[in-house]
């Protein structure tokens, strides 16, 4: 399971989204090298997906945002976050 930080009026919580295990290899590599993977729903029901690391200021900075409708294009949307920012730290580190 990739964790998810979901921010929402009430506060932050964990959202877990199940991949295959390739993608889940990839996406634990980058969350042990500092990423984070944070997701919003919007009214529209709109998934932003995005992959965040610290900057050289300490503030969030990010590396790769995907977008989906809140459906079965979704986990499609996941994988491709999880490859890019993957393949963007390796750039950056």
């Amino acid at each position: 399971m990739i964790p998810f930080i979901y921010v929402h009026a009430e506060g932050a919580c964990v959202k877990e989204i199940e991949r295959p295990i390739d993608i889940q290899i990839a996406a634990d590599s980058f969350i042990a090298r500092g990423g984070r993977y944070l997701i919003t729903l919007f009214a529209d029901d709109v998934v932003q997906l995005q992959a965040v690391v610290k900057g050289h200021d300490d503030e969030p900075y990010t590396l790769n945002t995907q977008a989906a409708p809140n459906g079965v294009m979704l986990p499609f949307a996941v994988d491709r976050l999880v490859r890019e920012s993957v393949r963007q730290m390796d750039m950056v580190q």
